[in-house]
């Protein structure tokens, strides 16, 4: 299994949401990015799956923490991970603070936990932080 994150978009239910190619937001801004695990070993798109990685749903005691990692090693975030939908285990969700200074593309480490194992993965282009820098006021 290699474990990754499908960013998504416009979620309002377990039902309604897009798959987007990163989830963004402006430095500053409170949001809440959601994610949708997968393995991405399996259905890829050299077999021409589109979205391509298998939805994978982790058992109902697991945990996750997702760390944003920034060239800065100084701002590295930790957020725990929350199932916003009971009836997906696949779909986390991480909350976004105002405080969260952080911009780029930073990589995302992410450390699911489950009753008989850990597993890893690292996701690279899956948000991407604007900053108030570049805003035209």
């Amino acid at each position: 299994m290699i474990l990754s994150l499908r960013p998504l978009n416009d979620v309002s239910s377990v039902n309604s949401f897009e798959y987007a190619s990163e989830v963004s937001w402006t430095e500053g801004d409170s949001t809440q990015a959601y994610f949708q695990t997968i393995d991405a070993s399996l259905d890829t798109g050299m077999k021409g799956f589109e979205p391509a990685g298998r939805r994978y749903m982790s058992p109902a005691t697991s945990t996750m923490v997702i760390q944003i990692q920034n060239i800065d090693s100084g701002k590295v975030i930790n957020r725990t991970a929350t199932q916003p939908f009971p009836e997906d285990a696949s779909i986390w969700m991480i909350q976004i603070l105002n405080t969260d200074l952080i911009h780029g593309a930073p990589q995302l480490l992410v450390t699911l936990t489950e009753p008989t194992r850990t597993i890893r993965g690292l996701v690279k282009n899956a948000v991407r932080i604007y900053s108030t820098d570049n805003l035209c006021s």
